[in-house]
């Protein structure tokens, strides 16, 4: 929300502004933050001893948290970003070394898959596609360090054997004061899925020009699901963005990128649950 008066009036303005931020200003703007490095891994390897254009090619640049307000908060951010993005069987060693061996996982997968695809080919004279090669792309960014909220977005795109690369991607936000990850019932008031639902379809309408939710399905949404608030969530600016990956059937049927949906923090704010991290933003 942007806010859009005779000479002596000045500085008795000043003196108050100065008396707010010695006494109240500093408190509401200092949460703690996260400090983080990153590591770049790139690998491209051919899936059997260098025959034909095979090539398993593996693109990772992966954010982690290196310094928090605690050791145990850094801990359970970065045991949390391991186990929700690689798998909970990364979980446990560094992070430089659960890259690794994910890299060297997908590797020893995919040779094994294009092993599969070869003797399939020569068993049943099935022509193997003209790319036969594999790409995973893991992209994982802090996008958000404010208010005591720390939040990573995550993008994994993977292609295999010349078929359409499948995009997914992921927000996840960390409370910098606990390092809990933070869902929509640590931010809303019970009750409030329908009252989002409402405010998300609005906008919907809006930005597609249309007027009712039979229209919004002509025109490809809710192919496979109702309109929910999406646990892929981020604050941006004065906005809450909800995320919709083209799997989960929500944007129009013939997406090939995430739909968002905005809503204004000053409309939901009524919906903020009592302890809700929300209300550091609106301060």
């Amino acid at each position: 929300m942007t806010i859009r008066y005779k000479n002596s009036f000045f500085p008795l303005l000043g003196a108050v502004l100065l008396l707010l931020a010695s006494c109240g200003g500093k408190e509401k703007r200092d949460y703690p933050k996260v400090q983080t490095d990153s590591v770049v891994i790139g690998t491209a390897l051919p899936v059997d001893s260098g025959r034909g254009r095979a090539v398993c090619d593996v693109a990772i640049r992966y954010d982690y948290v290196q310094a928090a307000p605690t050791e145990e908060v850094r801990r359970k951010i970065n045991d949390r970003l391991l186990a929700e993005l690689l798998g909970q069987g990364y979980v446990g060693s560094g992070i430089r070394q659960a890259l690794d061996s994910f890299r060297t996982d997908y590797e020893k997968r995919y040779r094994r898959e294009m092993m599969q695809l070869r003797s399939f080919a020569a068993d049943y004279g099935t022509a193997l596609p003209p790319e036969q090669g594999y790409r995973i792309e893991l992209d994982s960014r802090l996008v958000y360090n404010c208010c005591g909220i720390a939040t990573f977005h995550c993008l994994l795109r993977e292609q295999a054997a010349g078929a359409e690369p499948e995009t997914r991607e992921r927000l996840l936000n960390f409370d910098v004061q606990t390092g809990d990850l933070l869902s929509l019932d640590d931010l809303f008031a019970e009750g409030y899925e329908e009252r989002i639902d409402a405010m998300l379809l609005k906008e919907l309408l809006a930005a597609n020009r249309v007027r009712t939710l039979a229209e919004l399905e002509e025109l490809g949404y809710f192919s496979s699901s109702s309109l929910y608030p999406s646990p892929n969530f981020r604050i941006a600016g004065e906005k809450l963005l909800f995320l919709y990956n083209p799997a989960d059937g929500v944007g129009p049927y013939d997406a090939d990128v995430a739909t968002v949906v905005g809503l204004d923090l000053d409309a939901l704010s009524l919906l903020f649950s009592e302890n809700s991290p929300l209300r550091r933003v609106e301060e």
